[in-house]
């Protein structure tokens, strides 16, 4: 969900905090970590947001043609004692309790089966077979969309877990290089980072507990 990339944008504000009063304290290493971590950071949240809109948006089209499919289905339903048998007619116009879209399916498949070339049932075929390529079409953009970002929002959070270490040197160095209480101490002070861990990392994919040696921090 949308709102576990929070966690990750938590990280991406401490990161720009930081790095301001690392720029501010005359700080260039460390600022320059910072800056790098930010960019980073910064890039998969946006890829994020980006793949979270367009799920969105396929969600969007995919309810809107779920919603058409049953007009269709009973538009459709209107035409078809004009065009079949009642014998041909009864079985395609059944089916209450299943799925519209099974029952589009269905009557697509009986359609076909029916059709001569030239005649009605064969152009109530081609309709049903145009409005089921595009519903195939919209669960397949969304299934997409909502899996690249499952994977976008992964690594944002993961990305995120591996800098919380960086970001606690990174705040022992800014306070240790302030004047203690003034302005700049108070607001460094106050910022208490937290992340939230990605789904499937388990204790097999642990972070280390060190970062190892960070340029600047030493």
């Amino acid at each position: 969900m949308m709102k576990d990339i929070v966690h990750a944008e938590n990280v991406l504000d401490h990161l720009e905090a930081f790095g301001h009063h690392a720029h501010q304290l005359n700080l260039p290493a460390l600022h320059s970590c910072l800056l790098e971590h930010e960019n980073r950071l910064s890039k998969l949240l946006t890829e994020a947001h980006d793949w979270g809109e367009k799920r969105a948006q396929a969600r969007f089209r995919l309810k809107a043609l779920e919603k058409k499919a049953s007009d269709f289905y009973s538009h459709v339903g209107f035409q078809l004692p004009y065009v079949l048998s009642e014998a041909q007619c009864i079985p395609l116009c059944t089916g209450r309790h299943l799925n519209v879209i099974n029952r589009l399916r269905y009557r697509g498949r009986a359609l076909a089966k029916i059709q001569q070339p030239g005649d009605a049932s064969a152009v109530l075929a081609a309709d049903h077979q145009r409005f089921l390529a595009a519903y195939d079409g919209a669960v397949d953009d969304f299934l997409r969309a909502a899996g690249e970002f499952q994977h976008a929002q992964r690594c944002a959070l993961q990305e995120s877990q591996q800098i919380r270490e960086i970001l606690v040197q990174a705040k022992a160095q800014l306070l240790e290089a302030c004047s203690l209480g003034d302005e700049s101490y108070k607001s460094i002070k106050k910022r208490v980072v937290r992340t939230k861990r990605a789904l499937g990392l388990g204790a097999l994919q642990k972070l280390p507990t060190s970062v190892g040696p960070i340029y600047g921090f030493e």
